[in-house]
């Protein structure tokens, strides 16, 4: 079973923010000042963006910056400075346009422990990048065109008495997507791969930046994006949001274990409009169900790479189309989501067959939207 996990646990302080709402021409937008929480020195050239999507920027000489949307909604707002924690907090830019915030930065903590820094890397640095790369940007033919510019900055430990292997990134690393035309900043806060329980762990801040070719190149990126964004996780739920799972092309039922093995799976389709309901701000809904949802994704077929990662035993489709199922971790009762088919609490769900297998190199930004026909 594989977990990705994208969302950082928020456990830095968030000091003095300074809330200002005002219209204007825009867009949503937040902005403010970057500074040293000790000596209030500010910090020019940090960087500041919402995780997962196309917006970013930078503070000026001065500390300040001015981060833009052109579109309401929840975004993580993320900033970084080289030798800082990472500072990150969730933003609602859904009825109010400005929000003004005072960034304090705390230094770095962060111990690596037994982790050796070496200048040349040798045989068993070569191999821990193969396992790294498989497992964060995954075996796909998108992935497999991804190269990670700054591979230098990785660093790992292989703990086999614990049988567990852990990356570390001292930068954040740079990753070009040639498939998809993305140049991906991803800021990485954690990395495990669990090898008694079979599964691995990983989560982190993404930014993404068109690569800017144009021609038949950029037409080769649009299309590519587009079937990479199709039957994934993102445009379920967006279809979700819009009641429109049938239309998108995917097909829904429910199972559940059996107390005597094996997994029971309802053939009739499932309402999905019947497990989603509306939260009181009235532009987030919640997807609740229990054991299992099984997903199918009628428009596109398992791609050979999957069918060579897929255990022999997991499920499959009965037409070979894309399989997925997910569950809600014990003590979670909902999943919350956006029009946009952002997941509010990603860390609410766990995925697994098709979507386990989309890993880093398939992802397109949160803002991407598919050209209209």
């Amino acid at each position: 079973m594989t977990k990705l996990f994208q969302k950082y646990l928020f456990l830095l302080m968030i000091c003095s923010p300074m809330w200002s709402w005002a219209q204007n021409d825009l867009g949503y937008t937040v902005t403010g000042v970057v500074s040293d929480s000790v000596s209030n020195e500010t910090l020019p050239f940090a960087s500041v963006f919402f995780s997962g999507t196309t917006f970013g920027t930078t503070s000026d000489k001065d500390g300040n910056f001015v981060l833009k949307a052109d579109k309401p909604g929840t975004y993580d707002l993320v900033i970084s400075f080289t030798g800082y924690q990472t500072y990150y907090r969730q933003v609602d830019l859904n009825e109010q346009q400005i929000l003004r915030l005072n960034v304090k930065l705390y230094l770095s903590t962060r111990n690596l422990g037994a982790v050796t820094v070496t200048a040349q890397k040798d045989e068993a640095w070569q191999n821990n990048l193969r396992l790294f790369k498989r497992t964060f940007l995954g075996t796909s033919a998108n992935a497999n065109s991804c190269r990670i510019v700054n591979e230098e900055v990785l660093n790992f430990d292989d703990n086999r008495s614990d049988r567990v292997f852990e990356a570390y990134a001292s930068e954040p690393l740079i990753i070009e997507n040639k498939k998809l035309g993305y140049r991906v900043k991803y800021l990485l806060e954690e990395f495990k791969i669990y090898y008694a329980q079979n599964y691995s762990v990983f989560y982190g801040f993404p930014s993404f930046e068109e690569m800017g070719k144009k021609g038949k190149v950029k037409k080769s990126w649009a299309k590519n994006r587009e079937k990479a964004y199709l039957g994934s996780i993102s445009h379920f739920f967006k279809a979700l949001y819009e009641d429109k799972v049938t239309e998108a092309g995917f097909e829904v039922n429910a199972a559940k274990d059996m107390k005597r093995g094996g997994r029971a799976i309802d053939i009739t389709p499932i309402k999905m409009s019947t497990l989603v309901s509306t939260k009181p701000n009235g532009t987030t809904k919640s997807l609740s169900f229990e054991n299992y949802l099984y997903i199918v994704y009628r428009n596109e077929r398992e791609s050979a790479e999957y069918k060579m990662f897929q255990n022999s035993i997991s499920p499959k489709a009965a037409g070979n189309e894309q399989l997925s199922w997910i569950f809600l971790p014990e003590g979670i009762t909902e999943v919350d989501f956006e029009q946009s088919g952002y997941l509010i609490n990603p860390l609410a769900v766990v995925t697994n067959g098709y979507w386990g297998f989309e890993k880093l190199g398939d992802m397109v930004p949160m803002d991407y939207q598919p050209e209209e026909k």
